[in-house]
């Protein structure tokens, strides 16, 4: 779906499990150029992740003490991504039910 956005432009998604991990992916001109998912910390990776990585590491990932408790990634990957591509999230657009979408499944 992020590949389709990001025709001729970019797209930035950031989406969490509840209480697990947060996955952060950069597309650019229809190509995912880079991903990361908090769990394994460790950096973005793709063809083109230097920018993700960038903000990720300003917002505090990356680091030894990023295990501890009250690292709140979900936030943090996303102030990352207001901060770096220049993009705000209402506080109310997260307050109430959040959009949902139903991918069929292709049997190959």
């Amino acid at each position: 779906m992020l590949k389709r956005l990001s025709e001729g432009t970019e797209a930035v998604s950031v989406w969490s499990l509840i209480g697990s991990t947060t996955h952060v992916t950069q597309a650019r001109d229809g190509e995912v150029v880079a991903t990361c998912s908090t769990w394994m910390f460790e950096p973005a990776s793709g063809p083109d992740p230097d920018r993700l990585n960038g903000a990720l590491e300003r917002a505090g990932f990356f680091r030894e003490d990023e295990t501890e408790e009250d690292f709140a990634d979900a936030l943090a990957a996303l102030d990352a991504v207001e901060d770096e591509f220049g993009l705000e999230v209402e506080p109310g657009a997260v307050a109430g039910p959040l959009p949902t979408m139903i991918v069929p499944v292709q049997l190959i």
